[in-house]
């Protein structure tokens, strides 16, 4: 955060308090006096006009490109696998829960990254990824067989069951290919450098490595323990008996005092040259059911066959990704970019696709990168449901129900005009303005905020045509304008901007023009007092207005101090991804929800909330700025501020 900039405005709105506080306090006259002051104006005095400078915004200057969100992100997520290893040594009951949310987490953080890059959105979230999904899946392993193991572990120690002691054996297997994978993953975490502006970002993963020492320390453990175990004969099982078409499986053999082994396949037999317990990986080319044993001779010379392992192959599933929900004007082409990938993460390209947007389906074929691309249109108000099915092949499964919704609204225009750009301290402006769009009509009323050099005035409720005043206390230069926040049925918008110069007057005594007031002032006394009542009237009106506007000037301050209403201009000057993060921080501690969603897992959390949709395109401006880094044009940080503080004020 710029602090510079901050206390600048603080003693800039500091000194328009005053100047309000002061135009305020003028207002305590007598209706006598006033009158008579005005009187002594238009009489005796010429008018100098002085004009005030407005108040100035900051330029914005873009931040330079960062990685720090993306390293910020990907520092938690290998806390969190840390913290999963932790309960795997303590055998929490709930380290498997833990590791199934990491794993869910990064796989919805893939699917984003692999959706925008079809936009056209790089970042290096995909490289950073590529060695953290080992992890978490190394992760989920040694916690979900650990509670296999356990489990056949106290079977034996009950009973003799030598299919227990197999899937004991299997699981520990599992641990320890988990464990592995974990360790390759720590490699290739340790290699990665991000950038920031000024630094070269890295991930420190000792204290992983050292959790990751005890975790094999476990598994040694578990080794000794599995010994007291041991039978005598010839056994086989699978790491899976439901494989996918081309998914690697591990077949494990587990022998006592047997050798001349070989492993038949489909009747296809494998000589074994290890004549101890060991594991041989297979994939499937064909789908359907296949059959796997063991044969061997025992140590007396008896031929002995194992089990046999039935494993039923499918088909490889596949997967249709379309964007979250967003929304687009009436009657306007929206283009929507789809992505079908199979289990592979292979796009599967030339394939048809059936895609239905409101009612009306359209076949459609996909590139090489697996894309494919539709428009979706409506005219009038209302949600557009999109959806994509794809059949399937001999090879690979269908798949569908992919279901998007595009809001559609009608654009408004916002026009506003004023009774007279230059005036003097102490009077009213009258406006007149109208908002104009389809469906917008006399039964339909909308809510305006009137803006006055940025910050909110008053918030008036209008129809087609309206009308509104304000008062001035204090000399200076003005921008008014009218803004409509947008709501089910019309986007925002915002008028035009009306300048205002108030200028302080200056008065020259003559001794002539004196004497003669003086005996306008006797003369014309007891005209002044009846009339005083009426202007009374009218100046309760203006002090009403003006204390609004003081109130809100003072408002103006508290938030530069440090107040706990957070202007746009204030966002600017922490930047796209501080004024996010300090969203980001309101809604989870608001909502306590867990620091680790990601920016989609929490639109998705809020979608039932009031200002869901602006926290969607916030989200969305968010992740092109910071993961694409992609510049925002002007409009769009105008937009992602204001929705922040809109969003923020609704917290």
């Amino acid at each position: 955060m710029n602090f510079t900039n901050m206390q600048t405005r603080a003693k800039r709105n500091k000194k328009e308090r005053e100047v309000a506080a002061a135009a305020a306090s003028a207002l305590t006259l007598t209706p006598t006096l006033t009158l008579t002051l005005l009187v002594i104006l238009m009489l005796l005095f010429l008018s100098s006009v002085s004009g005030a400078s407005g108040v100035r915004h900051q330029i914005y200057s873009e931040a330079n490109a960062s990685d720090e969100g993306i390293h910020s992100f990907f520092v938690d997520v290998l806390g969190d696998a840390g913290t999963c290893m932790a309960k795997f040594i303590n055998e929490s009951v709930d380290a498997d829960e833990f590791a199934s949310s990491l794993e869910s987490e990064l796989k919805v953080t893939e699917e984003e990254s692999r959706l925008y890059t079809t936009k056209g959105i790089e970042s290096n979230v995909s490289r950073v990824l590529t060695p953290f999904i080992p992890l978490s899946s190394g992760v989920k392993k040694i916690t979900v067989y650990q509670t296999v193991f356990l489990t056949n572990i106290t079977i034996l120690k009950n009973e003799s069951d030598y299919f227990a002691y197999v899937r004991a054996k299997n699981a520990l297997g599992n641990i320890r290919t988990g464990a592995d994978e974990i360790n390759s993953s720590l490699d290739g975490i340790g290699l990665i450098e991000l950038r920031n502006e000024t630094s070269t970002l890295v991930f420190n993963v000792s204290e992983s490595r050292d959790k990751l020492k005890d975790v094999y320390s476990v598994i040694d453990s578990y080794n000794e323990i599995l010994k007291k175990y041991e039978f005598k004969g010839l056994l086989v099982d699978v790491s899976n008996d439901h494989p996918f078409l081309y998914e690697e499986i591990t077949i494990y053999i587990y022998e006592g005092n047997t050798s001349s082994l070989s492993l038949a396949i489909d009747n296809i037999t494998y000589e074994l040259k290890n004549q101890t317990y060991q594991t041989k990986k297979h994939t499937f080319e064909r789908l359907g059911e296949h059959l796997i044993y063991a044969e061997g001779i025992t140590g007396e010379g008896e031929y002995i066959t194992s089990n046999i392992v039935k494993v039923y192959v499918d088909k490889i599933p596949t997967f249709i990704y379309l964007p979250l929900k967003y929304s687009a004007l009436l009657n306007k082409r929206v283009e929507v970019t789809g992505l079908l990938i199979d289990y592979y993460t292979e796009p599967l390209c030339g394939v048809n696709v059936t895609v239905t947007a409101g009612g009306e389906k359209s076949e459609l074929k996909t590139d090489k990168n697996g894309s494919f691309v539709f428009n979706g249109t409506k005219s009038f108000e209302g949600y557009l449901n999109v959806s994509a099915f794809y059949p399937g092949n001999k090879t690979h499964s269908k798949s569908g129900n992919t279901i998007i919704s595009i809001f559609f609204r009608s654009p408004v225009s916002l026009y506003i005009k004023s009774d007279k750009p230059d005036l003097n301290v102490n009077e009213t402006v009258n406006f007149t303005g109208s908002i104009r769009g389809i469906g917008i009509n006399q039964n339909h009323t909308v809510l305006l905020n009137i803006s006055v050099n940025s910050t909110n005035m008053k918030t008036i409720t209008v129809k087609n045509d309206f009308n509104f005043s304000l008062f001035f206390s204090r000399p200076g230069a003005y921008e008014v304008q009218a803004i409509f926040p947008g709501d089910v049925l019309f986007t925002p918008a915002e008028s035009n901007v009306i300048r205002i110069n108030v200028s302080e007057e200056r008065v020259i005594f003559t001794k002539v023009l004196f004497g003669l007031l003086i005996a306008l002032i006797v003369i014309g006394s007891i005209g002044v007092v009846m009339h005083a009542r009426s202007v009374k009237k009218r100046r309760e009106g203006d002090v009403a207005e003006s204390v609004k506007i003081n109130a809100a000037m003072e408002q103006k301050e508290k938030e530069a101090e440090g107040g706990e209403e957070i202007r746009a201009s204030t966002l600017e000057s922490k930047g796209v991804e501080d004024a996010y993060k300090l969203l980001f921080d309101t809604i989870i501690a608001k909502y306590k929800i867990k620091k680790s969603f990601t920016p989609r897992e929490l639109t998705e959390k809020l979608k039932g909330e009031a200002f869901a949709e602006k926290l969607e395109k916030v989200t969305e401006l968010y992740e092109k700025r910071v993961f694409g880094n992609v510049e925002l044009s002007d409009e769009e940080r105008e937009t992602y501020f204001r929705w922040i503080k809109d969003i923020l004020g609704a917290c």
